[in-house]
């Protein structure tokens, strides 16, 4: 009869990171399950799982069991349709460390570039 491992699936952990179930998570992780697992490369640049964090308590373990800080802000953009809904976001990232002002600025005005043309009022 062959073995079986008895480890968490990776499909859970990924399913506990992008519905924000922490304490799932950390049970997973002491299952045995890889949070590393479901990292992609796409552009040549590392899309490691913290990507999918919702919160800053999912982030933060997943920060510090190991999971790279390398997160690029565009992922943000597959989370988020506008300017406001990726601020929470881009603030988690930088209370985590994970990018300065500057690049969170740069990010939203290249992704979410605020309307500068105000509207020409219709007249009747």
């Amino acid at each position: 009869m062959p073995a079986y491992r008895k480890t968490a699936h990776p499909y859970g952990v990924e399913k506990a990171i992008d519905y924000d179930l922490l304490d799932c998570l950390k049970l997973l992780h002491a299952a045995g399950g890889n949070l590393h697992e479901g990292e992609y490369t796409c552009d040549d640049e590392f899309y490691p799982n913290t990507c999918n964090a919702r919160s800053a308590a999912v982030l933060e373990y997943m920060l510090n069991n190991g999971v790279c800080r390398n997160i690029p802000l565009r992922s943000l953009s597959n989370l988020t349709n506008n300017r406001e809904s990726a601020k929470p976001y881009i603030d988690m990232y930088l209370r985590a460390g994970i990018r300065p002002p500057a690049q969170a600025e740069q990010f939203l005005n290249t992704y979410y570039p605020l309307n500068t043309v105000s509207p020409t009022p219709q007249h009747q």
